[in-house]
């Protein structure tokens, strides 16, 4: 639910917040005129919000960790020397990474071949949604309020 209620300095409100696509819209409704007006303001404004923005929220799942194929040299205890890695997603959602030895291919050609390594393994989320431009909070308070 993205309405939460709070007593901050000895007034009560109800506050609506709702993130879509990287873009936080929140609202507050005092609770001046009482408690139940205060919150059945915010329910409509939530669904009215969430029905003008009409724009699927993304899960972790779906959220994009860093930079694509960016890859980092790191030392592995477990084969003694210094790799590349390249992070990608598995078919079952989890990620992994691919690992290069420098020693054996040079900086340089051991990112290639991480690189590709990862590119070749790489399977996109099935339920990926994709990232929006969202209407500014100016305009969403002159259609919804």
């Amino acid at each position: 639910m993205t309405i939460s209620f709070s007593v901050c300095r000895g007034h009560a409100r109800y506050q609506v917040r709702v993130m879509r696509h990287g873009v936080m819209y929140s609202k507050c409704f005092s609770c001046t005129d009482g408690k139940r007006k205060a919150k059945k303001a915010a329910e409509e404004y939530e669904k009215k919000l969430i029905a003008f923005l009409n724009a699927e929220p993304l899960t972790s799942a779906r959220r994009h960790k860093g930079e694509p194929w960016r890859p980092t040299v790191s030392w592995l205890h477990r084969w003694k020397g210094w790799y590349v890695g390249v992070a990608y997603r598995r078919a079952n959602g989890h990620w992994g990474r691919c690992y290069t030895s420098i020693g054996r291919h040079g900086e340089a050609r051991a990112t290639q071949l991480s690189i590709e390594k990862a590119k070749r393994k790489h399977r996109p989320h099935p339920n990926y949604v994709k990232r929006r431009k969202m209407p500014s909070k100016q305009a969403v308070r002159l259609a919804v309020g």
